[in-house]
């Protein structure tokens, strides 16, 4: 609800001694008039914020309340959507998108990023958990909403594929990886890793696999980054994404 706009109230109460009148008191947080003897009251709020409302119900000494906290929000109402979730693995992005009908800017913290969305990544946050609010104007009123994400180190990452089923633990590492391999039956695979570019920085052909195999997978040599591993064979391919920090 805008600031500046009349607000009707309407009283249902019912009950109460037959014959005997009924009297008002209305009180209104932050709102013009602040108090009211009416039946259904009508007041405009001037500022934004999130009020209380009460009403007192008296008919002859018998005499009820009702109180509703933050019952009025006057100003936008902000929503954040995460995308993939709040929670993920420290490979993926957490996108938070706090778009609001109506809204001429926005205001991030921390970063103090001026759009709609913003991205949490691993490269610039780390893992953990992370606290963000954003202030939404809509040029006469503000809103602020929080909100709490949390990149997860998600060790021992694995993947299945007819069969086969691949494990890189720790992950993130500082470059020293425990592959585990598992297979049903025999297959043999070329395995590879390449970065962001599409490079391959390391190749390992003719990898045979047959029930349990587990390699030690030495990249220290390698910049800090997010790299792509696949084993192959012919339809099989299976892909993992590590990292080195």
């Amino acid at each position: 609800m805008n600031t500046g706009v009349p607000v009707s109230f309407t009283n249902t109460t019912s009950g109460g001694y037959i014959g005997v009148p009924e009297t008002y008191q209305w009180f209104f947080e932050g709102a013009t008039p602040a108090t009211s003897t009416d039946k259904d009251p009508v007041v405009v709020y001037d500022n934004c914020g999130t009020f209380d409302v009460m009403l007192i119900v008296d008919r002859g000494s018998q005499i009820d309340t009702i109180t509703k906290a933050d019952f009025m929000q006057v100003g936008p109402v902000v929503n954040i959507i995460a995308e993939p979730g709040l929670t993920a693995c420290w490979y993926q992005t957490i996108t938070l998108d706090a778009t609001t009908p109506g809204a001429v800017s926005y205001l991030w913290t921390p970063g103090g990023a001026t759009t709609p969305t913003i991205d949490v990544t691993y490269a610039e946050y780390g893992i953990g958990a992370h606290d963000f609010s954003v202030t939404v104007n809509t040029g006469s009123c503000d809103a602020t909403k929080e909100v709490s994400t949390y990149l997860d180190a998600c060790t021992a990452i694995g993947e299945k594929n007819n069969g086969v089923s691949v494990s890189v633990f720790p992950n993130p590492s500082n470059g020293e990886f425990t592959l585990e391999l598992n297979s049903a039956k025999s297959v043999i695979a070329d395995m590879s890793i390449t970065n962001s570019l599409g490079m391959k920085v390391y190749a390992e052909k003719n990898v045979s696999v047959n029930g349990k195999v587990v390699k030690n997978l030495s990249l220290s040599n390698l910049s800090s980054r997010i790299y792509l591993l696949t084993l192959q064979n012919g339809d099989l391919k299976i892909t993992q994404k590590i990292f080195i920090k």
